[in-house]
């Protein structure tokens, strides 16, 4: 019994690591700030009191953890600047095509461009089919 609860309070603080980071990084009023461990708290309070078993609903909130990490990283990288939300916002809105176009157009030069890049060795697998072997 001890241990589930133990469980619980865990995972509940691991989701709330991206708001106790906001906390110190953005420029948030007091009452922004008590609003921001609050509301996800007490979300997360619900959301782990669902199932009997604390660790099955941390699974199924693998993509949220996924997004704060991204959210932190952004943070990071842009500080308060508008583009950090924009990237942020762009990621559920991305459709499979144009997050395809830039892999293939950054793929294309490092194919076809001499230079350096043209003297690294590349595997036979690569580019030689593939061959069963039958006993």
């Amino acid at each position: 019994m001890k241990k589930s609860k133990t469980l619980f309070w865990l995972f509940i603080v691991l989701n709330l690591v991206p708001n106790f980071c906001l906390i110190f990084t953005e420029p948030l009023s007091a009452i922004g700030k008590i609003i921001l461990i609050l509301v996800p708290l007490s979300i997360y309070m619900i959301v782990f009191s669902l199932f009997k078993r604390a660790g099955l609903m941390q699974l199924i909130l693998i993509p949220v953890l996924i997004l704060h990490a991204f959210q932190l990283v952004l943070f990071y990288l842009f500080g308060e600047s508008v583009i950090a939300v924009d990237m942020f916002l762009n990621l559920p809105t991305t459709n499979a095509s144009e997050a395809g176009e830039l892999p293939a157009m950054c793929c294309v030069p490092l194919g076809s461009a001499a230079g350096p890049l043209s003297s690294v060795p590349v595997p036979s697998s690569c580019w030689l089919p593939s061959r069963s072997i039958t006993r």
